[in-house]
């Protein structure tokens, strides 16, 4: 995808809603798929095998079997990854974009393990790994320190609305275990709307359920092809949490932090002295 160098915004006026990312930003992702696969290898493999080995073997062995699936088009545009295909919750109601996924993904799960197992000589049955590698991932799902104090002080002065790429059924599961359903007034999943971030699709929606428009709003993202570039699309003032994964090459957001938390002194500095729309006025 190309990036565009957007030109600056200002700071809206009259600030009403925060969008909020989740995966990375709200919560950790990739460190737990880290620890989540040291753990796997620690409880099945000998020490002649090594965890990194492991580890890259077991993603490439996935994104070989999640991109040659007839569901990849799909799965691709809502943001549904290889790796959560692997711990994702099934299902409860199949769409149209997700007909026979239920299955597939069974099948996807007993390919991935099975050529795991097999390449390492290691003895055992694929669904005993599936399950203890699902159980491994869930016990992994925990706020940034500080989320719950911004999210619960944020609530008090704006509407919440919270965009996530993924699967309806894991981003849902992933969610309420992590505490923070509470503070969302909307919810918007890729998967729900039919197309995931950057797509203009899931911050209309996200704006239309808060009664916001693009001026009224910022998105809060770690991700710059997802995140930010979808917030630019569509006019909504940008910020960037920056991680070590972040490689900026031109002037992306409107604003960079640190973490997640110093969202809160950006809204410090950037209202004062600015008419701040309250929660009961957005209410009524």
């Amino acid at each position: 995808m190309k990036i565009e160098n957007y030109p600056m915004k200002t700071f809206p006026n009259c600030l009403r809603s925060l969008l909020f990312d989740f995966d990375d930003t709200l919560v950790p992702e990739l460190i737990p798929e880290e620890q989540t696969l040291k753990e796997l290898h620690k409880n099945i493999c000998n020490k002649h095998i090594n965890s990194t080995n492991f580890s890259n073997k077991v993603l490439f062995v996935a994104n070989k079997f999640w991109n040659e699936s007839k569901y990849f088009p799909y799965t691709n545009n809502i943001g549904f990854t290889p790796f959560e295909g692997l711990w994702s919750p099934f299902y409860d109601v199949e769409t149209t974009g997700t007909k026979g996924l239920n299955s597939w993904l069974t099948y996807y799960r007993k390919s991935v393990w099975s050529e795991t197992l097999n390449i390492f000589h290691i003895p055992g049955d694929w669904k005993e790994l599936s399950e203890l590698f699902c159980s491994i991932r869930k016990n992994k799902i925990k706020p940034y320190r500080g989320v719950n104090k911004l999210l619960a002080y944020c609530k008090t002065k704006y509407s919440i609305g919270l965009i996530t790429n993924g699967s309806s059924a894991l981003q849902n599961y992933k969610i309420s275990a992590s505490g923070l359903k509470k503070y969302f007034d909307t919810i918007v999943i890729g998967d729900e709307v039919g197309n995931g971030k950057p797509s203009r699709v899931p911050f209309q929606k996200a704006l239309e359920d808060l009664n916001s428009s693009p001026k009224q709003a910022i998105m809060i993202g770690n991700s710059l092809t997802h995140d930010i570039v979808g917030a630019n699309n569509i006019g909504i003032y940008s910020v960037l949490v920056k991680t070590s994964e972040t490689n900026i090459v031109d002037t992306y957001p409107d604003n960079i932090i640190e973490s997640v938390t110093d969202v809160l002194t950006v809204l410090k500095q950037k209202t004062r002295g600015k008419n701040e729309t309250s929660r009961s006025k957005i209410d009524t």
